[in-house]
């Protein structure tokens, strides 16, 4: 990390419910539009195979 790197501490707790309620619709909105391009779709299936493959293999070899 780098030196001048600041850690930020957020308590969801004293968000306003409506500040949470439009950065909630953002946040859908663009994984919407992420997800609506067919290579973006493709890319997250290979991944999810991919991660779904490794923990398989780990579960077999008796590792969590």
């Amino acid at each position: 990390m780098p030196q001048d790197a600041q850690t930020v501490h957020i308590n969801p707790d004293l968000i306003p419910p409506w500040v949470a309620e439009y950065l909630t619709e953002c946040l859908y909105n663009s994984v919407r539009n992420y997800f609506s391009v067919p290579e973006n779709q493709a890319k997250f299936e290979k991944w999810k195979a991919e991660r779904d493959q490794r923990r398989s293999e780990a579960q077999k070899g008796g590792q969590p």
